[in-house]
């Protein structure tokens, strides 16, 4: 897959499903999500996960 446009990006600092009592800065969401158009036209969600010991990126989800 090819990226040809950024529609979208936004920060996710979330704690997600993370007990009230577990929450704190080591436990936080560290991902960055970008909306992005591919050269086939379809749209895509990828993130950024910054939280990990190597930086990864992960397809979330295709959007019809």
């Amino acid at each position: 897959m090819r990226v040809v446009e950024v529609v979208q990006a936004w920060q996710d600092y979330g704690f997600g499903a993370t007990h009230p009592a577990a929450r704190n800065w080591r436990t936080r969401r560290h991902r960055n999500y970008y909306l992005v158009r591919a050269e086939d036209g379809r749209l895509y969600e990828l993130y950024l996960d910054r939280g990990a010991k190597r930086r990864q990126w992960y397809l979330y989800r295709r959007l019809e």
